[in-house]
């Protein structure tokens, strides 16, 4: 497995190709599973261009920030965070996994003081994980959801961590899970040779609860969907889940209120000369999918957040990671290149930006790396003199933040939300 990681330690992307084996559903309750092909739900997504200039867009984000705090993570030898996978904000608490390095799931004060952790390195008496390989928030019940991909098991524990039951099925293993609502999780694994038990083949996720018993799964009958669908990518935004298939472009959101729903939201349209390749269902090699990596070409790698009606997209070319943001309001599109913008007459609220890992539905998330924004304030702080420039509140907040760190510390989360574009 490759994991490219952009600069800093804690905002990673996964480009690899998973070779697992098969992943086999059953339902104790009900004989029959549903299946649903996604691709009749295509004919209610909103197509939107992506234009040809984006490598000449450029992201003021002083301009566009709003409501901008900060929280800096507390620093410890028990809370240590090697990568950042997910982010989870509950009531009470930010929950940080880290799937890859600690594999562990922190909990954070929203104050961001050091409340407790979840660890395949911490044993104890009622529970021994082995392989922490994803974790949820159940908002209904108020429930941690932690996934064990060695052992099979699904843990259950409290909003602060502390542990309730667990479930387990040989009949079931995944790579990414989401709770979607009245008791039922979205389910996905990314394996090459996927294969249904029962004789149904080709599926992309199972809904099912948390006993893993599936009564609904999605297939694939899109030709324009590739066979290799390595994106590890089943994200959410506060309670909204979204899933976005390998090579599609399409964006679909996964509900369950009074029924389950799976919901073609937009599909995005890029031009010719910045696409992947015209017909997706030929990427069948890991040779095809190496050229694509080498290419020129854009790609959705599907990475999607969504604050209000703000929809973020984390865009790839060759080993080049960045992003977009969509207004579902006005339609207009923003972003790319992030440039700190400053003048005279400026008063700079962030001197250091990085695009969002995650989002609570309302507010967009971003990981401040120490190591990067001790580099960056000094940049500032020398052109800030330079041009007379006044501190703004949250700036010299910032830079107190910034005087009690060191580059090995635990990032600062960036909380904020985008003004009207």
């Amino acid at each position: 497995m490759n994991i490219l990681i952009q600069p800093g330690r804690f905002y990673f992307s996964i480009l690899a190709i998973l070779f697992f084996s098969s992943c086999h559903f059953t339902n104790s309750e009900n004989s029959a599973i549903e299946l649903f092909p996604l691709d009749s739900v295509a004919a209610y997504t909103k197509t939107v261009n992506i234009p040809e200039s984006l490598d000449s867009m450029h992201f003021y984000y002083n301009d566009m920030l709003r409501d901008v705090r900060y929280v800096k993570l507390e620093s410890n030898n028990e809370c240590l965070i090697g990568t950042i996978s997910k982010v989870i904000v509950t009531p009470d608490f930010i929950v940080i996994g880290d799937f890859y390095i600690s594999n562990s799931v922190f909990f954070f004060t929203k104050q961001g003081q050091f409340a407790g952790k979840i660890s395949v390195n911490k044993p104890s008496d009622s529970i021994r994980l082995e392989n922490i390989k994803d974790m949820t928030y159940d908002y209904d019940n108020n429930r941690i959801i932690v996934y064990d991909y060695k052992a099979n098991y699904i843990y259950q524990f409290t909003e602060s961590g502390k542990y309730l039951n667990r479930y387990r099925s040989s009949d079931l293993s995944f790579m990414r899970f989401n709770y979607i609502g009245k008791n039922k999780f979205a389910f996905y694994e990314p394996s090459v040779n996927r294969g249904v038990g029962g004789g149904y083949n080709d599926f992309l996720l199972a809904i099912g609860d948390e006993k893993c018993n599936i009564s609904y799964t999605a297939y694939r009958n899109d030709s324009t969907i590739s066979s290799y669908d390595y994106n590890l990518n089943l994200p959410n935004s506060g309670e909204t889940v979204y899933f976005c298939p390998k090579f599609s472009h399409t964006i679909y959101e996964i509900k369950n209120d009074k029924t389950t729903e799976i919901t073609g939201k937009i599909k995005f349209n890029f031009s010719a000369k910045n696409s992947i390749i015209d017909n997706k269902s030929q990427v069948t090699t890991v040779k095809d999918l190496e050229m694509l990596t080498q290419a020129g070409h854009y790609n959705f790698d599907g990475k999607c957040f969504v604050a209000n009606d703000v929809l973020f997209i984390e865009l790839t070319r060759k080993t080049f990671n960045t992003g977009i943001f969509y207004s579902q309001k006005t339609g207009k599109i923003i972003g790319w290149n992030p440039i700190l913008n400053v003048q005279v007459k400026d008063t700079v609220h962030v001197s250091y930006y990085s695009y969002p890992i995650a989002s609570t539905g309302d507010e967009f998330i971003s990981v401040m790396d120490p190591d990067i924004i001790a580099r960056q304030e000094r940049t500032f702080a020398r052109i800030a003199r330079e041009n007379q420039l006044p501190q703004s509140p949250r700036e010299h907040h910032l830079q107190e933040i910034l005087s009690t760190m060191n580059e090995n510390d635990n990032p600062v989360l960036l909380f904020y939300k985008l003004k009207q574009f």
